[in-house]
Formats: C-alpha cells, structure tokens, sequence
C-alpha cells in the first residue's frame, strides 16, 4: 500500500509542475548508474523514480543508529538550514530493517547528485522525544509537514527522535526515524543495484 501511495503521490507531483510551471521547471537527475533510458536493458522493476514535492520516510527504522545521530543533531527541537553534505551523512547513518522499502530508494545517492548541482541546500527539522506508532501511514505531524510545505525549493530533511515505546509497536528503545521531501520539479531515476 505504501509504495502505490509513493508512486500515486509522485505521479501527481509531477503533474503539478507541468501544470502550474511547465516543462522548463521539471529536473531529473540520475544518481551515477542509472541508465532510465536503456529500457531494453533495464527491467522497469529494478527502476524506480523519487519525486520533488513527496515525504518520503521508512516503514521499519530501528535502533541501531541511534547513539551516531544523537552525537549529530542533539537532543533538542531544532530547524536550521544545513549542507546538502550535511544532509547526505544523517541519511548515512540511518538505519532501517533490510525489507524496509527505504533500503531502495538510495536516498543518499539522490542527495548526492542534487548536490552536483549547486543550486539547492536543505533545510533541518529536528524533533526528540516524539510519540508515534509504528506502521502509520504519515509520520509528520500536521504543523511540521505545513512547515516543510514551505521549503519548495530546498531539500527538506525531518529527523525524528521517538521515544519508540512497546506500547506503541516498538521494541521499548528510542531510534530516529527520517522524513524527506526533495526539491518542487526534480526528479531522480534511480536503478536498484
């Protein structure tokens, strides 16, 4: 179900540039590999397209990185504008569980190539000591995904400190679970390795 969503959310993002800015405003970028024009040496099962404009989080984050992103964002609630380097090194660090769907996406590599072109930064929001259920279908509060909304034109990275209780689906330990929006009209073509 989250993937038809991904994908209906990309389809209609890509829509929306076309149709309030025209094809001028519409960048894909392919992460060094990719070849989404060899179709015929490409299954289009092993390519896959990451939208501007789209949240993207996992499903199955855990705990195992927890102590390397708390020596990197703190332990407060946060926003600042940081690198898009900056940005490529927490999506390093995450960690999810290997079927998570986020292991695919290649996040960092996207990040990597939107850094190629220089014209784009991110912006940071960092929130600790949150309180959410595992398995839910948006993972940004209402306020954070309105302010994120606002940053059309930057990478948007929402970090998430949870608290990560029993109670709530989770094994009884913090862990950070991220949320990424890339930039309104790009798009990355990105081949599963």
């Amino acid at each position: 179900m989250k993937l038809f969503q991904e994908l209906n959310d990309a389809n209609n993002a890509l829509f929306e540039t076309l149709r309030t800015k025209g094809p001028g405003a519409v960048s894909v970028l392919t992460p060094e590999g990719a070849r989404p024009t060899r179709t015929n040496v490409v299954s289009r099962e092993d390519l896959i397209v990451i939208s501007g404009g789209v949240n993207y989080f996992p499903l199955f984050p855990n705990s195992a990185s927890v102590k390397s992103l708390d020596a990197e964002l703190g332990s407060i609630d946060d926003e600042k504008e940081i690198s898009l380097a900056e940005a490529e090194k927490i999506l390093r660090l995450v960690s999810v569980e290997k079927e998570d769907l986020w292991n695919q996406h290649s996040f960092p590599d996207c990040v990597e190539t939107l850094k190629k072109s220089k014209k784009y930064s991110c912006r940071l929001i960092t929130r600790v000591n949150r309180s959410i259920g595992r398995g839910t279908r948006t993972l940004l509060s209402e306020t954070d995904r309105e302010l994120g909304s606002r940053y059309t034109e930057q990478l948007v990275l929402t970090m998430y400190r949870l608290k990560g209780e029993a109670s709530k689906g989770w094994e009884d330990r913090p862990l950070w679970v991220p949320n990424i929006k890339f930039p309104d009209g790009t798009y990355f073509h990105y081949q599963l390795k």
